[in-house]
């Protein structure tokens, strides 16, 4: 009876202090190996690496993963790599905080490189804040096209619940009043023909309208 008592006693021990060793074997091997196929290649590939593993990327990873990705994204010296992983954060349904206020906070720097600017107002509409909505919206009114165009399309996906000022603002900014003569058109008034006899030597005759060759 103490014997067994001592055996229970000692499985409470090792489940308290060392549960890594009771509950390892339950998981399985290729995931232990795939989990650190994925870990080595976000520490230590290229960069290259890293823009095709997020490519392929379909599943959102782990928030240790994602920490590292920030951690890379952070250290990354091309723009087409943190492209990418902005793209990839993009999709993902749940970030960590520190990477959501980092990239907020990057997309309204206008020190923040143009074209790594644009790609984030898709960040900004999906997991920004009634703020990151409310300066997609300034955007519209800026004289570069592209960024209108970048602005429009992110405020096309952001949340339902961050669009109610937005579609308010559709419905009391006033539209563009089309001029009268584009829509009762313009009066023609055609040249008078000059008839009779012409004279000789022909003198050059002009009249009031517009001519038309009949």
């Amino acid at each position: 009876m103490k014997l067994c008592n001592l055996r229970v006693l000692f499985l409470s021990l090792c489940a308290l202090f060392f549960p890594q060793f009771i509950f390892a074997a339950e998981k399985p091997e290729d995931e232990i190996e795939e989990d650190f196929t994925i870990k080595d290649t976000l520490l230590y590939g290229i960069e290259s690496e890293i823009q095709g593993f997020i490519k392929e990327q379909k599943a959102e990873l782990s928030e240790e993963h994602m920490n590292i990705l920030y951690e890379r994204y952070l250290s990354s010296v091309l723009l087409q790599t943190k492209m990418e992983l902005v793209r990839y954060f993009t999709k993902c349904e749940k970030l960590p905080e520190n990477i959501k206020t980092y990239i907020a906070e990057e997309a309204i720097n206008e020190d923040t490189n143009k074209e790594l600017r644009l790609t984030e107002f898709a960040f900004l509409a999906k997991h920004g804040n009634q703020d990151s909505i409310n300066y997609l919206i300034e955007q519209l009114s800026e004289n570069d096209i592209i960024t209108q165009q970048n602005a429009a399309v992110a405020l096309s996906k952001a949340k339902d619940t961050h669009l109610a000022r937005f579609e308010s603002l559709l419905e009391t900014r006033p539209g563009i009043a089309s001029q009268s003569c584009i829509i009762y058109g313009v009066l023609v008034i055609i040249q008078a023909k000059i008839i009779g006899a012409e004279t000789y030597p022909p003198v050059a005759k002009t009249a009031f309208g517009l001519y038309f060759f009949i």
